[in-house]
């Protein structure tokens, strides 16, 4: 199991966001901090320390550039976006591109419904710079977030220059196995499969297609 934590405050005297990532026997730990100026992260396995990014990195030696890049010196000419979709347009339109849309829209869902955060709290006094940017986010606010309603109190100031102030705090779980096992039926997909072989201009033994 994967439990994650994130928590901030900002204000005029301090700004300090941290997020905190790790399993549950606590196999691996990732920590990322914002003190308004800077980022710093550390990651652990165990007990032992893989990654800090506030210690200072080692300088690499510059190697010498090549006047000739190695390989084929005559470049192929890549099709546009537009040109690969022009040419795959029946299969994009067919039915089963769409019945894959489908699914894969069904599985991201529950990826993101599996991942979401279990608790949220939270209060923000903030303005937007004029009445009505500031009523168009409370209005976003209610519209996507109605679940969040009770939870993070929003105290919007219509009248003042853009600002704001606020703390909150986010925590949820999630099995990683689980992710990865709806991530693999979206990539293993034999349709997926398909359509990502056909964006690439290639047919099923590897031969590109004119």
């Amino acid at each position: 199991m994967i439990l994650y934590r994130i928590k901030g405050i900002k204000n005029d005297e301090i700004t300090d966001v941290s997020a905190k990532v790790f399993s549950l026997l606590r196999l691996f730990t990732f920590t990322l901090s914002f003190d308004g100026k800077e980022v710093r992260s550390k990651a652990y396995v165990l007990f032992f320390k893989v990654h800090d990014s506030s210690k200072p990195k080692k300088k690499k030696e510059e190697e010498p550039v090549s006047s000739k890049e190695e390989g084929d010196n005559s470049p192929e000419e890549k099709e546009s976006m537009l040109e690969v979709l022009k040419r795959n347009k029946d299969l994009l339109l067919s039915d089963e591109t769409k019945a894959l849309l489908e699914r894969t829209l069904y599985r991201v869902k529950r990826i993101i419904k599996h991942i979401l955060p279990k608790k949220i709290s939270g209060e923000a006094h903030f303005s937007a710079g004029s009445p009505d940017n500031t009523g168009y986010i409370m209005g976003l606010f209610g519209m996507f977030y109605p679940s969040m309603i009770g939870k993070v109190k929003l105290y919007p100031d219509f009248d003042s220059d853009a600002f704001f102030e606020g703390k909150g705090l986010v925590k949820g779980r999630f099995f990683l196995i689980a992710v990865i096992i709806l991530a693999l039926r979206i990539f293993l997909d034999k349709q997926m499969r398909k359509l990502i072989s056909a964006l690439k201009g290639r047919t099923k033994d590897g031969r590109h297609t004119t």
